[in-house]
């Protein structure tokens, strides 16, 4: 996986600097899905903390290859799937398909 760093004002030293780290999540980023809060939960940080005076300084680390946190674009549209056909949730759906739980 590769992570791309942005960073916003000098966070050398600062204490109480606002991190993100985020998964990236083509489906929900990109496309905007609801059936995820990962697009709505990245543009909400890039508003609040990097777009605002407000917060001086802040980071978000991107996480790329990641998708799906983790398994991957084709195995996260067959979640969907499940979700869909079985009524499973997006958990129950991951476990079905042999991923482990989110830690």
């Amino acid at each position: 996986a590769r992570c791309v760093a942005v960073v916003k004002g000098d966070v050398a030293q600062k204490e109480n600097v606002s991190v993100r780290v985020h998964s990236e999540c083509f489906l929900g980023d990109a496309l905007g899905s609801t059936r995820c809060q990962c697009g709505p939960q990245l543009r909400s940080f890039i508003e609040t903390v990097l777009g605002s005076s407000c917060h001086p300084c802040g980071i978000l680390l991107y996480l790329q290859g990641q998708e799906g946190k983790g398994i991957g674009l084709s195995n996260k549209l067959r979640a969907y799937v499940l979700q869909d056909t079985e009524g499973l949730n997006e958990a129950e759906a991951n476990l079905r398909l042999g991923f482990p739980p989110d830690q």
